[in-house]
């Protein structure tokens, strides 16, 4: 969950993460974990209709990034993967939180939906049980501050 009211681009916003072992006493239902990662990406779409794909490629295979975007969508900006936790173990009926810090870059666009395109950003965690990787995707709501968004300069607020 998002621990703070907006994302603003510069300043540090904070995250909260819950691992959760569902199941009774017994420690066979306990959840070991060996990795969880955290990543931030922000997405632009344009209309498909607008965008071109490269020669000789469909526009499904030429945005999709692996399967990861929708037609028309790319990545325009994308943190690295960095470890929150390694090796834990949420017992039968017990959740770990994990409180995670991130900051996107100053200058960043504000989330925003238009007709013919779209910047949306999401912070990724995936947590490695085993040979099996849990994906959770949670959408940021990305505003700007005047005086904030471009590293100090006015950049007229949203």
């Amino acid at each position: 969950e998002l621990l703070d009211r907006a994302v603003v681009p510069g300043i540090d916003f904070y995250v909260r993460l819950a691992v959760d072992a569902v199941g009774g006493d017994d420690e066979a239902e306990s959840v070991s974990v060996s990795a969880i990662t955290c990543e931030w990406h922000g997405t632009e779409r344009l209309d498909p209709a607008w965008v071109r794909p490269a020669r000789g490629k469909s526009a499904a295979s030429a945005s999709s990034g692996g399967g990861e975007l929708a037609p028309g969508e790319r990545f325009f900006a994308k943190s690295p993967a960095a470890k929150v936790a390694a090796d834990v173990v949420a017992r039968a009926g017990e959740t770990l939180a994990f409180r995670v810090g991130l900051c996107l870059p100053p200058g960043m666009p504000p989330s925003f939906r238009g007709a013919v395109a779209r910047y949306a950003y999401a912070v990724t965690f995936v947590a490695t049980t085993g040979g099996d990787r849990v994906v959770h995707r949670m959408p940021l709501p990305v505003e700007t501050v005047s005086g904030v968004a471009d590293g100090g300069a006015e950049a007229g607020g949203r």
